[in-house]
C-alpha cells in the first residue's frame, strides 16, 4: 500500500492525470472478467497499482457503481457506453433496474404456444407505449400483473434510449422465442443500414429480459477480413455453408454476451466498424428487446419498407 504522502501527492494531481471514461471501461473490462470476484485487490493490482489509488479511493469515488451485495457490476451509463464505441464496434450499459424488478423478470411464465409465437414491432408509435405493450404481452399468455410490469420496464427504457441518443423516436421489437436448435451452431453476421443516410455510423441496443444474452465478438483484423469476405457472399445457395465458415473462422475469439442487468449497445451499417454478432444457443425460452433510435422521418422510413416487404411477400403468397 503507498503511504499517506504518496496517496495525498497522487490524490492532488487526479483532476489533471486521469481520463475518467478510460478509468471505468477498464473497471467495466475487469469486472467482466471476474464479476464475482470480492477481492479488490485484484483490481487494484489490475487497474490501479500503476495510478497507485488506495482501495479505499476507488470506493469512495465508485460508490455509487456498487450492487446492493457490495460487488462492482457494471453501472456504466448509455453515455460512456456511447463512448467507448469511438474505440469498439459494441459496449454493454446498466439498465439500473431496481430488485422488484429483477424479481418479476426471474418469475415470468414463458410457457408460450410454440407454433403461434408473434413479434411486437413498433415503428415510433409511442402514445401509450406502455399499455400496448402490455396488451401483447398479455395476449403471450402471461399473467396481467406481469405484462404490466413489464411493459412499464420496457415503455422506461425506452423513453431513456431516445433521452440519451437526443433523438425523436425509434423502432422498438419485442421477440418471444421458444427454446430450439438453430443456433447450436452461432449465426455471425453484422447489420446493414437501417435508414438513410446510408453511410457512417448508425446504432442498435439490444437486450434479453429472460434467456441467454446476445453473442458478440471482436476478432483481430484479420480474422475481420476473412469475416467479411465470407460474409459478402450471402445468396440463398451459400447461406448454410457461409455459416459454418464463420462459426470455425471465430471458433477461438474470446465471445461478450451482456449481463442480465446489462443492455448492448452496436453499430450497423458500416462494414469495418459494425458488430459482429450472433444469436445464442437457446435452451430455454427467450425474450429479446431491441431499440433502433432515430428521426421521426428515419423511423418512418423503416417502417415503409417494412410495408413494402410484407406487401411483396403477401403477393408471392397469392401466386402460390
Amino acid at each position: 500500500m503507498p503511504n499517506r504522502a504518496e496517496t495525498n501527492a497522487t490524490t492532488k494531481s487526479f483532476n489533471y492525470r486521469v481520463d475518467l471514461p478510460g478509468v471505468f471501461s477498464a473497471i467495466q473490462l475487469a469486472v467482466q472478467l471476474k464479476a464475482q470476484q470480492r477481492n479488490y485487490e485484484f483490481l487494484r493490482a489490475q487497474i490501479l497499482e500503476p495510478q497507485k489509488f488506495s482501495v479505499r479511493w476507488l470506493y469512495e469515488m465508485f460508490s455509487s457503481r456498487l450492487s446492493s451485495d457490495g460487488n462492482f457490476l457494471s453501472r456504466l451509463s448509455i453515455k460512456t457506453s456511447l463512448q467507448q464505441l469511438n474505440r469498439q464496434p459494441f459496449a454493454f450499459f446498466d439498465l439500473y433496474m431496481s430488485e422488484e424488478e429483477k424479481q418479476q423478470l426471474q418469475s415470468l411464465d414463458l410457457s408460450f404456444p410454440k407454433n403461434n409465437v408473434k413479434s411486437y414491432d413498433n415503428y415510433g408509435d409511442l402514445s401509450n407505449l406502455g399499455l400496448k405493450v402490455e396488451s401483447f404481452l398479455y395476449d403471450l399468455c402471461l399473467q396481467k400483473d406481469q405484462a404490466k410490469s413489464l411493459a412499464n420496464l420496457i415503455e422506461k427504457i425506452t423513453n431513456r434510449i431516445i433521452s440519451e441518443f437526443c433523438t425523436e423516436s425509434c423502432w422498438i421489437t419485442l421477440r418471444p422465442i421458444p427454446p430450439n436448435p438453430l443456433f447450436v451452431m452461432p449465426r455471425w453476421h453484422t447489420d446493414g443500414y437501417m435508414f438513410a443516410p446510408y453511410s457512417g455510423v448508425q446504432y442498435k441496443v439490444a437486450m434479453v429480459f429472460r434467456g441467454a444474452g446476445t453473442l458478440f465478438c471482436n476478432p483481430a483484423e484479420d480474422l475481420k477480413r476473412k469475416f467479411h469476405a465470407i460474409q459478402s457472399k450471402d445468396d440463398i445457395d451459400s447461406f448454410a455453408k457461409n455459416k459454418i465458415k464463420l462459426a470455425k473462422l471465430l471458433a477461438l475469439v474470446h465471445k461478450q454476451s451482456p449481463l442480465s442487468s446489462q443492455g448492448a449497445i452496436f453499430k450497423v451499417g458500416d462494414t469495418e466498424s459494425a458488430a459482429i454478432h450472433s444469436e445464442p444457443n437457446m435452451l430455454e425460452p427467450r425474450l429479446f428487446f431491441s431499440i433502433v433510435p432515430g428521426t421521426k422521418k428515419q423511423i418512418r422510413e423503416m417502417a415503409l419498407k417494412q410495408e413494402n416487404y410484407n406487401r411483396q411477400g403477401s403477393m408471392v403468397m397469392l401466386k402460390l
